[in-house]
């Protein structure tokens, strides 16, 4: 058997007002985001984490981004 777990994470972002906002989010564990910090500039942060132990080994992990 496989140790490990299948994470994903999907980010989409898109323009509006001058500014780059989340459009889109989707993710499974072991990734998690918090919700997007816009600061005054026309960028926008989004943090990832893992809630879990710590990613070990046999964790597939798969992160697409599109901006």
């Amino acid at each position: 058997a496989r140790v490990g777990r299948d994470g994903a994470l999907s980010l989409r972002f898109e323009r509006r007002d001058g500014r780059s906002v989340l459009a889109g989010c989707r993710w499974t564990m072991p990734l998690q985001v918090l919700a997007p910090m816009a600061l005054d500039d026309a960028a926008s942060i989004v943090c990832m984490l893992n809630p879990t132990g710590g990613l070990v080994g046999g964790d597939r992990l798969v992160i697409d981004v599109d901006v």
